[in-house]
């Protein structure tokens, strides 16, 4: 059998990987490359779910009980019913462990499987810890600053060697999210063109999913971390989303936010790291574009039209305290 695995990284596209491999699970499924549901149960199963989320519920649940059994008795059935198809397991927290029991499920995956092709994306350090702290810092209470100090900033070449020394012989695509890497006109099309999927009707948008808060009301709400019973809840953005919409100024990026220095010291402290991933996976491409072209809006970066826009948001802010606060506290209440 096939494993295709695509491990993440957390916060490079995963969630929009995850939504095309749920609405196409049908479709892949009928040609014989099986995506498994948050339980690892397959179409056809019983006890599938469907339109579920990736397995990482699954893998969760295996690190946390420190108990491969279950993982086990999934791949015996899986080889016993689906010998000729291949899996593709997409799922970000197979990065997060690489010692101990994450590693014992990447071995034991290496153990089932002969035939493995890796996919993994990333993105500038600078930008994860960002986008990070805008899904989940903020909600415990935390500033984006005090979060880049308490969080380890991804070291990607540290997962690449690890799921090297883990798995034989595997197929490795190490891919930045940058438009000169990805493959066709977006992400999906880029993963679609790596697996070498047969041309298929699927369904698939290449929009990059989980639309992010303004960082301005981030840290607005950090001052309420009390609203979020764990850092992984959503129902502030949807509760927003509803409400307001993603053109409201609450979901602006705010370009300035996390000035360039700081991004800098980030970027320079996993310097080396990048430069190995570069040298072996996508050396055709610049090192300065992958990884520090971003930073090239802060040259033309307005310091009246940054304050302005900070100004505007922040004043939105006063002006719908109260109202923020009184939503939240009624919908939270609620749904608790």
């Amino acid at each position: 059998m096939k494993l295709i695995l695509h491990p993440g990284h957390a916060k490079c596209g995963s969630t929009t990987i995850q939504r095309f491999l749920r609405v196409n699970r049908d479709l892949l499924f009928k040609n014989d490359v099986l995506v498994p549901d948050l339980n690892f149960r397959f179409p056809g199963e019983r006890g599938f779910v469907v339109n579920s989320e990736s397995p990482r519920k699954f893998f969760r649940e295996i690190m946390e009980s420190v108990d491969l059994s279950k993982l086990v008795e999934r791949l015996n059935f899986l080889k016993r019913s689906h010998p000729d198809k291949t899996l593709l397991i997409s799922a970000e927290n197979l990065t997060v462990a690489l010692a101990g029991i994450g590693k014992g499920i990447h071995s034991l995956l290496s153990d089932f499987f002969e035939d493995v092709h890796i996919v993994y994306y990333i993105r500038p350090q600078d930008t994860y810890m960002l986008s990070s702290w805008q899904q989940w810092g903020y909600k415990s209470g935390v500033s984006l600053n005090e979060f880049c100090v308490k969080n380890n900033i991804p070291d990607y070449s540290g997962v690449v060697r690890s799921l090297k020394s883990i798995y034989s012989k595997p197929r490795i695509d190490v891919v930045p999210l940058n438009k000169n890497a990805l493959l066709g006109d977006g992400l999906i099309s880029d993963f679609l063109k790596r697996v070498s999927f047969p041309k298929l009707d699927f369904t698939y948008s290449n929009d990059l999913a989980n639309v992010s808060l303004s960082p301005v009301l981030c840290d607005f709400l950090s001052n309420y971390n009390f609203l979020f019973k764990d850092h992984h809840e959503n129902y502030a953005e949807d509760y927003i989303l509803r409400y307001l919409n993603d053109k409201s100024v609450f979901f602006e990026r705010v370009d300035g936010y996390f000035n360039k220095e700081e991004r800098l010291k980030i970027l320079n402290s996993r310097s080396e790291s990048n430069r190995f991933l570069h040298n072996h996976f996508f050396s055709e491409l610049s090192f300065q574009d992958v990884f520090y072209g971003h930073l090239s809006y802060f040259d033309n970066l307005k310091l009246d039209e940054y304050e302005f826009k900070y100004q505007e948001i922040s004043e939105a802010l006063n002006v719908r305290r109260i109202y923020v606060y009184s939503i939240f506290s009624r919908f939270f209440s609620r749904v608790r």
